[in-house]
């Protein structure tokens, strides 16, 4: 697992690119793993102020697609998802699972800037 901590504006788009690889360096074919990025008000927070999901079925979920044979999961967050962001920071997590399997890829902060134009 990856700290990794994000600058961001909110009501900005955001987008990252992941690419899963294995202890030698591999990239791992994520055919039929499940992808979850959650961005909850703090680390152990209750409010979510927005998720994004891949089901595994080679669709793309509601804010990440997933090039499975490159082990690549990309996250497009729209302005609206980001809009919810706490400001000064919200905390998030990236999980890939597959039945009872699961491994979180990367967490961390993203840093909320308001910006000025709303």
């Amino acid at each position: 697992m990856e700290n990794t901590n994000f600058e961001i504006i909110s009501g900005d788009s955001f987008q990252v690119r992941v690419t899963y690889k294995n202890s030698s360096g591999s990239t791992v074919n994520l055919n039929g793993y499940d992808v979850i990025m959650k961005i909850k008000d703090q680390t152990d927070g209750v409010f979510l102020c927005a998720s994004a999901t891949w089901d595994g079925t080679g669709h793309t979920g509601n804010g990440i697609s997933v090039i499975s044979a490159s082990g690549i999961i990309d996250i497009n967050l729209t302005s609206s998802q980001t809009a919810l962001f706490d400001v000064p920071e919200s905390s998030y997590q990236l999980r890939i699972t597959s039945g009872s399997y699961a491994k979180t890829l990367l967490r961390g902060i993203f840093n909320v800037d308001p910006g000025v134009i709303n």
